[in-house]
């Protein structure tokens, strides 16, 4: 909504009138009394929760906006300080704020930069485990070497090998960023068996088979892109498959899918736990696939994307082992 907000209109100005109980328990910084905007003689506790006002300015010759305006009003003389300043120029009166995407595009100004989210070990499954209560609240333990004794001789080198687990983790769920091995040549032997794109008269993709028609989704009520069964073929690796993979941990699962294209081409090999790997909810891979069904797309595919789906498939499963083997 944030987004298109910015999207929408011109300028997005918020006065933010505070009088809080639950964030700052009505209190404004300097301590003085901080009531609701609504409270009156008759009632001078208001309500509750914090209110704000925006002001949201669409022109004519539209240009998106690219910061939010921003002001706080504390104490008893907001109501007061609000009406004197209506008709003020708003560059006096507001500072600008950067809504910054990692952040979830904030229309206040946060004591947390953008570079905080590309510290590395903030993406390795062991310090994520460890602390995913602090996260989910958005107040993470910071890992420190050797605190808070400085007992543990090797705590150094283990945060820096988290560290370079989180880089690996988020270049491997960065899709723009290209990993060693993985998606660039030259691959490792158990990766490059995965989600191959192949034909079953065994010759190479043509024309028509780039074609996404197995049934991935379709259009349901208005615009909204509804998946579909699609045609995913769950076999048992074969030999080859399985000697290449090499996968003592199980990670990647017992079984394998061919995911069809269409009645000729698929991609062979995407190990079962690929195929089935989810995030926010959604499986991955199914879910691209849905919105690229022709019958939605209105074209076929392209080699690029041919090639999109096998390099995410290959991805997921180097994060299914990284995250498996918590190494």
């Amino acid at each position: 909504m944030r987004e298109r907000y910015l999207e929408s209109f011109d300028a997005v100005r918020i006065d933010c009138l505070n009088g809080d109980k639950y964030k700052t328990g009505k209190v404004a910084p300097d301590g003085t009394p901080d009531p609701s905007i609504f409270s009156t003689e008759g009632d001078p506790v208001g309500i509750q929760v914090g209110t704000a006002i925006a002001t949201l300015v669409r022109k004519s010759e539209h240009n998106p906006a690219v910061t939010v305006e921003f002001r706080h009003l504390w104490g008893q003389a907001k109501p007061a300080e609000l009406a004197a300043t209506a008709e003020a120029e708003p560059a006096a009166l507001y500072h600008d704020v950067e809504p910054i995407l990692p952040l979830g595009l904030p229309f206040i100004q946060t004591a947390v930069s953008a570079d905080w989210f590309e510290w590395p070990a903030l993406h390795d499954p062991v310090y994520r485990e460890a602390n995913s209560g602090a996260l989910r609240m958005e107040w993470p333990r910071i890992p420190l070497p050797g605190y808070p004794n400085g007992g543990d001789a090797n705590a150094f080198e283990k945060l820096r090998q988290s560290a370079e687990h989180g880089r690996k983790l988020a270049a491997l769920l960065d899709p723009e960023t290209s990993v060693a091995g993985i998606t660039q040549a030259p691959l490792r032997p158990e990766v490059a068996t995965i989600a191959i794109p192949a034909t079953a008269n065994e010759r190479n993709m043509t024309e028509e088979d780039f074609a996404l028609t197995a049934g991935w989704g379709h259009y349901g009520q208005g615009d909204a892109v509804m998946p579909g069964q699609g045609r995913a073929v769950e076999r048992t690796l074969t030999t080859g498959e399985h000697n290449k993979i090499s996968d003592p941990s199980q990670a990647l699962g017992k079984t394998t899918y061919d995911i069809h294209l269409n009645a000729n081409a698929f991609w062979r090999n995407v190990p079962a736990a690929v195929w089935n790997y989810r995030l926010g909810g959604y499986q991955v891979l199914k879910k691209w696939l849905s919105y690229r069904e022709q019958a939605v797309l209105d074209r076929p595919l392209n080699l690029d994307e041919v090639q999109y789906f096998t390099n995410t498939a290959r991805r997921i499963s180097e994060i299914l082992r990284l995250t498996t083997s918590k190494a």
